[in-house]
């Protein structure tokens, strides 16, 4: 098949040097040498050949490559069949390539400002069709094509009817000088000057267009008007002067798009206003799509849109290299901004300020020099979908009253923090992912107010909240795990809401509270922290309720150095070590919370602790349910300490207190311990149901003990160790089980009910014979029977067991049977005379 026709030989009408029309010349017709070959001919009957019927669509076809548009458009005219022939995309998309020199076509349908306002989460944008896209090879009219639906027919009209910008006539070639369209101009400022000035139209395609053919245009342009300026390649709008594009109101929804704005001043400029590559003012509305603007000025911005009214729609463009601000968005200005790559700005990628509220959907804002998005002064806005990742300075900082709405963005990998919000800024985040961001995922501070929801914040290699300064907000369920430092921080004064969240498996603790931070933290989960779940210290006074704080790999709640607040109807639980600390004259209000499956005890309060602990359960807990040591002074009241797996109560080395009107029982071994010199007050409790004794007192502690009731424990009531002087006052001591008395008067040694796993307090003794230790200590019944003869000496009445039935002495034990638990002890094989004398 021969080839087409080249440009040339496309337009039917031409201009003569003083550029009047003239018709084509009769040798710029097709050679009567381009016939159609014989072989094509061939078979076909002789009737065939003198009618139009008798040839194949194939053949028409292959025939109409060799006319011009304009006999096209009249073969249409002739008959359906024809029409249709001659309609076939493949004929038009040749003549679209060779007359307009363009190597893709153009998705025409331009949106509005009002239909792009109102997009679907997920638009489709089709801006740029390339010809490989679709089959250019001659084929059956009826045999599919492949790749997308391409109107070259209306390609081929529009731009016909398009006025063309094209380098200066000194370019090109002197004899193809009348192949160029007749709207031919060769600065793009000449062309919009040409175009007419019409009323303001919603529909893009009855605008005037404005085709910029390859090249670079240095000059300001002023649109003025409704047009649509599209570049056909590689265009390159730039300007020395302080704008390249303005958009004046007049022009409302124009259309830029397909080029490269490129702004910058020369070197030895100064004393110059911003520099705007795009200027967008008040009551414009253009369409600026897949442009690429860059702007080597040191002031101003890529994109500028200002003003009341400004509601520009900037899609699939790349804002970047800038040496200052990427768009900057101003003065109660509006707009859609949606699936732009914005990197490499020198500035914030983008500014939203004064009262400004555009809508940024789906781009990319990265590798920026200082922040991402950075709104101030009252600003506001939708920030929805973004991936914002990279930044030197935070990837979104809001301040000076500013109030964005930030939704479902990707906020990560910010050299410093991942949200900066300081200076009385405000703000919705809302189911952001906030990830691994150098310091903090969010900062707030110094008066700043914003809304946290729903979000996740994980993976910073520092803190994960960070509130400081008198900052406040609502924190409220969010998702804050992995990070280095602590999951949330509050300190200096600051005062938020944090509820309902799930803060866990942070490398630090869950929530720090210290340097006089408050707050209110409520229903949050807190969880498999690495240190404790939450620490509060130095004057700090936050409120903690209805939290679960479980599964921590220390503390569950730590109070030191001076830290206090109120701790109430909380659910603490399983932690490796207690789960409530107080020290260094803390002094909590712990009230109304659960407090079990500590691994080293339910409270501990040491190092003059204090605190008001009341109206609390404390149950199934390791070693105590409470201690209390090193001269802490808490208050104990109506608290419910029980089924520890040890002690109830344990207070030593100088431990104080008052403990009052308490319920402990249930406990593995003692109900409470007073210990190496503690003086604590006990008053008004109930000591039941242990598994040794209900009270003890050795190593000379003493204490106030009175008006308290202990019963129905294993071994006794009160225990009182040699040298012991505590003041015991209107105790009552009854229906204890004697399990000790018992034991000996059954000829049995006490280890037999002791084991190696607690220490009966009864007088012990130390065989002098069979000593290997001095520390050994022997029960009564193994002195007695076992040790008969020996050099032996009475100690003291004292906690201890029997080494003797542990087998840690020369000689053995003959007193011992397996230890047993106390109900087979109690039933041994005593008479009913011999118990009614013990």
């Amino acid at each position: 098949m021969s080839k087409p026709l080249r440009r040339s030989r496309r337009l039917r009408q031409w201009r003569d040097d003083e550029g009047n029309d003239v018709e084509e010349p009769a040798s710029k017709k097709p050679s009567p040498d381009k016939k159609i070959q014989a072989s094509q001919l061939q078979g076909l009957p002789q009737q065939g050949v003198r009618s139009l019927d008798g040839l194949p669509d194939e053949l028409l076809l292959s025939v109409c490559q060799y006319c011009h548009e304009r006999d096209l458009c009249r073969l249409a005219q002739v008959s359906k069949r024809l029409n249709r022939i001659s309609s076939d995309k493949t004929l038009w998309k040749r003549l679209f390539t060779a007359v307009f020199e363009m190597p893709v076509a153009f998705d025409l349908d331009l949106r509005s400002s009002k239909s792009a306002m109102s997009l679907p989460p997920s638009p489709t944008v089709s801006s740029r069709i390339s010809p490989t896209d679709s089959d250019c090879s001659v084929r059956s009219l009826s045999s599919p094509l492949a790749g997308p639906v391409v109107d070259w027919k209306s390609q081929f009209r529009t731009m016909h009817g398009s006025y063309h910008v094209s380098p200066p006539i000194s370019d090109f070639s002197r004899a193809h000088r009348h192949q160029l369209p007749r709207q031919y101009f060769e600065r793009l400022s000449d062309a919009l000057a040409s175009c007419p000035v019409t009323s303001v139209l919603d529909d893009a395609m009855e605008r005037q267009m404005i085709v910029v053919h390859p090249g670079t245009y240095c000059e300001h342009v002023i649109v003025d008007r409704p047009v649509v300026i599209v570049g056909a390649g590689n265009v390159t709008l730039t300007s020395l002067t302080g704008r390249v594009v303005e958009f004046r109101p007049q022009a409302r929804n124009s259309v830029l798009a397909h080029v490269t704005v490129k702004g910058g001043l020369p070197l030895d400029s100064s004393d110059v206003p911003p520099y705007y590559c795009i200027d967008i003012s008040s009551s414009c509305c253009p369409i600026v799509q897949d442009c690429t603007v860059i702007s080597s000025a040191d002031g101003g911005a890529c994109l500028y849109v200002h003003g009341s009214g400004a509601c520009p729609v900037v899609e699939d463009c790349r804002v970047c290299d800038s040496e200052s601000v990427g768009i900057y968005v101003d003065d109660g200005a509006t707009g859609l901004y949606f699936n732009n790559d914005i990197f490499n700005n020198k500035l914030a990628g983008v500014w939203i300020r004064n009262l400004a509220a555009p809508i940024f959907r789906r781009n990319k804002v990265h590798h920026g020099r200082d922040v991402g998005f950075f709104v101030f002064d009252r600003g506001q806005g939708l920030l929805e979908a973004n991936t914002v990742s990279e930044n030197r300075i935070a990837g979104v900082e809001v301040k000076n009253e500013a109030n964005p709405i930030v939704l479902k963005n990707n906020i990560c990998n910010g050299k410093t923090g991942g949200v900066y919000i300081h200076d009385s800024g405000r703000g919705q985040f809302i189911e952001n992912q906030i990830f691994g961001n150098q310091y903090a995922g969010v900062w707030i501070t110094s008066d700043s107010n914003p809304t946290l929801k729903g979000n996740k914040i994980y993976n910073g290699k520092q803190g994960g909240v960070y509130i400081f300064s008198n900052g406040r907000g609502l924190l409220e369920s969010n998702d804050i795990y992995g990070n280095t430092l602590a999951g949330v921080q509050i300190r200096s004064g600051s005062n938020p809401l944090v509820r309902r969240n799930k803060i866990h498996n942070g490398c630090h603790g869950g929530i720090y509270i210290h340097d006089g931070g408050m707050g209110t933290v409520e229903e949050n989960e807190i969880y498999c922290n690495t240190l404790a779940g939450v620490w509060v210290t130095t004057g700090s006074q936050p409120v903690l309720r209805r939290n679960r704080i479980h599964s921590g790999k220390q503390v569950g709640v730590y109070f030191y150095d001076k830290g206090g607040g109120v701790l109430e109807d909380n659910e603490i639980y399983n932690h490796k070590y207690s789960g409530v600390q107080i020290r260094s004259q803390s002094n909590p209000h712990v009230r109304n919370n659960k407090i079990w499956g500590g691994s080293n005890g339910g409270i501990l309060i040491y190092n003059e602790g204090q605190g008001v602990i009341e109206d609390n359960e404390v149950f199934e807990n390791a070693l105590a349910g409470i201690w209390i040591k090193k001269e802490s002074t808490p208050l104990l009241r109506r608290n419910k300490i029980h089924h520890g797996y040890e002690c109830g109560l344990c207070v030593f080395e100088s431990g104080q207190g008052l403990i009052e009107d308490n319920d402990i029982f249930c406990n593995a071994t003692i109900g409470v311990l007073i210990n190496s010199g503690s003086k604590p007050t006990l008053r008004g409790n109930r000591i039941y149901s242990c598994g040794t004794f209900g009270l003890e007192v050795i190593n000379e502690a003493g204490g106030l003990i009175e008006n308290n009731t202990v019963f129905d424990n294993q071994y006794d009531g009160i225990a009182l160790a040699t040298g012991v002087h505590p003041q015991l006052r209107d105790n009552k001591v009854f229906n204890n089980h004697n399990l000790l008395e018992k034991t000996l008067a059954a000829g049995l040694c006490l280890f037999s009910v002791s084991g190696d796993r607690s220490f009966p307090m009864h007088d012990y003794y130390r065989c002098l014979t069979c000593l290997t230790s001095e520390n050994n200590a022997v029960c009564y019944s193994c002195i007695r029977t076992c040790h008969e003869g020996h050099n032996t000496e009475f100690v003291r009445h004292d906690r201890f067991y029997c080494d003797c039935g542990a087998g840690l002495l020369k000689s053995s034990c003959q007193m011992t049977t397996p230890a047993c638990d106390h109900q087979e002890v109690t039933n041994s094989s005593l008479s009913d005379e011999t118990e009614e004398e013990l």
